[in-house]
């Protein structure tokens, strides 16, 4: 079968303080907890700082990749958590609902991106060119790290609610439709959905 496999760990866990230690990872598993009953994936938070996700549905896991790194940016008003993440997709059968007792190319694979990836950026493999999706995340990346956090919070709504219309995130967040767009655009929400619907495509041709 065709899946996604997510690696990741907190920045510079170690230098924080207890409190925001324990929040970090209080947030980090309400948000993989609700995607796992949302979108059916599986996780596991191990070495204190690090998780790892598996999608057996694909298509959605760079949307929900993208919404944990956008939630815990935001998360505590004036002190981001910043996460870097690795994801491979590829072909591999699942033996286990247990991310810890599954072993194969596509786990080694994430496991092994995060070794090499910048702090606080994501990383993707992908079974096939590789060349082109190198460019999509040095743009990504570009992108995520100079966010604001209100920035971050519009972006992980319009993500969460699959790219709606404006006045719906403005609703949500009791703000003006005029700064729902604002925010929008300094934040590169295009790319973020010509991404996330290109890592889609091409999860559901491989599947095929």
């Amino acid at each position: 079968m065709f899946i996604a496999v997510e690696t990741g760990d907190l920045v510079h866990s170690t230098d924080m303080s207890q409190a925001k230690y324990t929040q970090a990872i209080m947030l980090l598993k309400a948000e993989l907890n609700k995607q796992s009953e949302t979108l059916q994936t599986s996780f596991e938070i191990f070495r204190g700082d690090a998780f790892q996700v598996l999608y057996k549905h694909p298509t959605d896991a760079m949307r929900a990749s993208l919404m944990t790194k956008l939630w815990l940016l935001f998360a505590i008003d004036g002190s981001p958590i910043e996460i870097t993440q690795a994801i491979a997709f590829g072909h591999q059968d699942i033996s286990s609902q247990r991310i810890s007792e599954n072993m194969g190319n596509v786990f080694i694979a994430s496991g092994r991106l995060l070794d090499q990836v910048k702090r606080r950026h994501i990383a993707i493999s992908h079974w096939q060119n590789q060349n082109a999706i190198d460019l999509i995340q040095s743009y990504l990346n570009h992108h995520l790290t100079g966010l604001t956090q209100k920035q971050a919070e519009v972006l992980y709504y319009y993500l969460q609610e699959n790219f709606p219309e404006q006045q719906l995130i403005a609703d949500i967040l009791d703000i003006t439709r005029q700064n729902v767009a604002a925010h929008l655009k300094r934040g590169g929400a295009d790319l973020l959905k010509q991404t996330i619907e290109f890592f889609a495509n091409a999860s559901e041709d491989a599947t095929k």
